[in-house]
Parts: C-alpha cells; structure tokens; sequence
C-alpha cells in the first residue's frame, strides 16, 4: 500500500520529510509496471496453461511436445 503525501504528512511517525512527491511519483510508477506484469501474467496462464489443465491432470504429466510449446511461447512473452 503506498501512502499518499497527505496521508505521509499526517501519520503519527513520519513528518512532512518522510516522502516527497517524486517517491509518490515512483510508486504510481512501479504500482502500474506491477499491474502489466501481473496482466501478461494472468494473459499467458489463460492462453497457454489452462486449455491444457484438464488433460495434464489426467495423464499425470505435461507431454514434450506441449512443454516445449510452453516454453518457447514464454520466451516470446519475455
């Protein structure tokens, strides 16, 4: 959770020095880079991993030629 500089400037332990703008401004930064992570994430699972899902449980396994489809399209998505 990332505070805002209000909400900084107010909380009983810091004063108006603890965070400035610029580390409010990197936050928004790192929270948004976060959020394209987890969204390109969330997108591979969906399109790569689940349609397998079923099958792999019944098999007990992930066959070759399906892991290595896998991995190379996880390469391409970096």
């Amino acid at each position: 959770m990332y505070l805002t500089s209000n909400e900084a400037n107010s909380h009983p332990i810091n004063g108006p020095e603890t965070i400035s703008m610029q580390e409010h401004k990197v936050n928004a930064v790192v929270s948004h880079e976060n959020e394209l992570l987890l969204n390109t994430v969330q997108c591979f699972l969906k399109d790569e991993i689940y349609p397998h899902e079923d099958a792999v449980d019944r098999s007990g396994e992930v066959p070759l030629e399906l892991g290595r489809q896998i991995e190379a399209r996880a390469k391409e998505v970096g």
